[in-house]
């Protein structure tokens, strides 16, 4: 059976609240499409359809820009739950730290609920993972339009309301002083799936975005998804809505966010609780020296003024 036979079968699987992989999953159902919920409550007491058709939108406000498709949405009562059910569409073993899932060509959404189960109306990691989520989905009118890995993640993070911690920034901005950001083309398609290197990824990605904001507007957002879906290569949707070059746009970038911390926060960023450790460390090792010297030191007086002691009394 090939692959596309399988996924088909999968998603056929879905389609019915008795299935084996949903069994205990609420069912709701509106204008925005089905909801699968587990765990998950609300403020107002609403149905999670009409829930998701807020979040929904939100981000179509944000944006400037309509869903206009029904989808379906998976809200499970933690990771490890969804990571069961992802790994059952994406055929491996999810990313430790996955936090949700969006399947564009499938109008399907997966989000774990950390934070918000048993916990009436707290916001949490998990309403804003599904804010991200919808927002991929939104970002894809077109199906078949091809979207940047670092723009569709970063537009994503710019509307959930991701923020960027002041270390996490000034340490973005030190490394694009020396060089060490990724460059714009190795996060076209594939983001880094090592912890460390993964979250550099994506809040570089974020400021790209936020970049695009401050120097065009929050509009210049949807229209690039527009010339996108329309199949334009994103250099030349950049170029057509700005009028400036995209050869040129990395290093504008990198030139604005190192400027945006001072010298200071950078040094600080790179500073943590282990490195302010082994400083102090240093710092007991240079006494120690210091302290040992001074005691050489006062022995070879002490034994030069014995020895000329010893001779003055000979020459006597």
């Amino acid at each position: 059976m090939s692959c596309a036979a399988v996924l088909l079968l999968f998603f056929s699987s879905f389609a019915a609240p008795e299935s084996r992989l949903l069994k205990g999953y609420e069912v709701d159902r509106g204008e925005i499409g089905i909801v699968y919920h587990r765990g998950w409550q609300t403020w107002r007491g609403e149905d999670m359809a009409d829930f998701v058709e807020r979040k929904v939108r939100d981000v179509e406000s944000i944006l400037g820009r309509e869903l206009g498709r029904p989808i379906t949405v998976v809200l499970t009562p933690g990771r490890k739950e969804l990571h069961r059910l992802v790994g059952q569409v994406v055929e491996r073993r999810p990313h430790d730290n996955l936090q949700g899932l969006a399947l564009p060509a499938r109008d399907w959404i997966f989000v774990g609920g950390e934070g918000v189960s048993g916990q009436a109306g707290r916001p949490g990691v998990a309403h804003e993972t599904l804010l991200h989520e919808i927002t991929h989905l939104v970002n894809h009118g077109a199906r078949n339009s091809v979207i940047p890995r670092w723009f569709d993640e970063g537009v994503c993070m710019w509307v959930s309301g991701n923020r960027i911690l002041p270390q996490d920034e000034a340490y973005l901005c030190g490394l694009a002083h020396v060089g060490g950001l990724f460059r714009v083309r190795q996060l076209e398609t594939e983001f880094p799936r090592l912890h460390l290197l993964g979250t550099i990824a994506y809040q570089e990605s974020q400021m790209m975005v936020s970049f695009l904001v401050e120097e065009h507007g929050s509009k210049i957002l949807s229209n690039l998804l527009s010339e996108l879906d329309a199949g334009k290569d994103f250099g030349r949707a950049y170029e057509d809505q700005t009028e400036r070059s995209w050869a040129d746009f990395e290093a504008q970038f990198f030139r604005w966010l190192s400027g945006r911390r001072n010298l200071l926060e950078v040094i600080a960023s790179f500073v943590n609780v282990w490195t302010f450790i082994a400083f102090l460390g240093l710092i007991a090792i240079f006494r120690s020296v210091l302290r040992e010297r001074k005691l050489r030191r006062k022995l070879e007086v002490e034994e030069k003024a014995a020895e000329e002691g010893d001779v003055g009394v000979v020459s006597e």
